[in-house]
């Protein structure tokens, strides 16, 4: 961790395979650049992603993409499985990221509010293969290129239970546009807060963009936006050493007195009483 900007300082060429145990302590949001994986054998599992909550239980499998903030809310006392994360230069070195690309976004894209609850038979395929992996891991010079493919095999297999079982993962355009504009927010935040910058880029009218909030999510897309970056300063504010101020201009507001306004409105607390706050 870079305590300065708050961000994980990760190797660009990057794969790792853990007990799911590895990320329990992770209850502070963090964004790196990896794309990260949770297939949970018993017990269950509550994620953060980007200001959503997505339970994964037993015999469940979800994937998130690189540069959101993750965290996790809290998890069940038996909780078990595995946690895989990985870059997209491993995948250039590897050369999957052309083949595996287009798996990856169709898989997140449903997973954008739910994991994936496998049939019996991939289940316990799934556990074979990650525990597998898991074991070539650990072996001192393991080949990376049995890492790739067995990386490509199981999202092969999470995609083709996807296909076969009709999953469409835009259910329709509000949400596919809500989707980009989430996506969007979290990749520009810092630099712009108007929500006419992000209609512009999609190709719609601020009206459009906030209809389709609104049918997805219940909210504006005014609300969205501030929710973005009242995460995004949460962040700073927890896992920087950034002062107060530094962060106000950071999440491009003009002066400190205004980031103070709108953090307080949003949570009650002062952007200092927050940070002070040891929960």
């Amino acid at each position: 961790m870079d305590k300065k900007s708050g961000t994980m300082i990760i190797p660009e060429m990057y794969f790792e395979i853990e007990d799911i145990k590895h990320i329990l302590s992770r209850t502070q949001p963090v964004r790196n650049n990896l794309h990260e994986i949770v297939f949970l054998t018993k017990g269950h599992l509550i994620r953060n992603v980007n200001l959503r909550s997505i339970q994964v239980n037993s015999h469940e499998f979800h994937l998130a993409l690189k540069n959101q903030l993750i965290s996790v809310e809290g998890y069940s006392q038996d909780v078990s499985g595995f946690y895989c994360c990985f870059s997209d230069q491993f995948l250039e070195s590897m050369h999957l990221k052309n083949d595996i690309d287009q798996d990856l976004s169709f898989i997140s894209s449903y997973m954008y509010h739910y994991p994936l609850r496998l049939p019996k038979n991939l289940d316990e395929r799934m556990n074979t293969l990650f525990t597998f992996l898991w074991k070539v891991c650990r072996q001192e010079g393991g080949p990376a290129q049995l890492h790739a493919a067995y990386l490509l095999l199981i999202i092969r297999e999470i995609r083709q239970l996807m296909v076969n079982s009709g999953f469409d993962p835009y259910p329709s355009k509000s949400f596919l546009l809500v989707k980009r504009y989430t996506d969007l927010l979290v990749e520009h935040i810092r630099q712009h807060r108007n929500v006419s910058f992000y209609a512009e880029k999609l190709g719609v009218t601020t009206d459009q963009l906030n209809k389709a909030v609104k049918a997805t999510l219940g909210k504006t897309s005014v609300t969205l936006c501030n929710e973005i970056c009242l995460s995004e300063a949460k962040f700073q504010l927890k896992r920087s050493y950034n002062p107060v101020s530094d962060i106000a201009y950071l999440l491009g507001f003009s002066e400190p007195t205004y980031f103070n306004r709108f953090f307080k409105k949003l949570t009650g607390k002062t952007p200092l009483e927050y940070r002070n706050n040891p929960l």
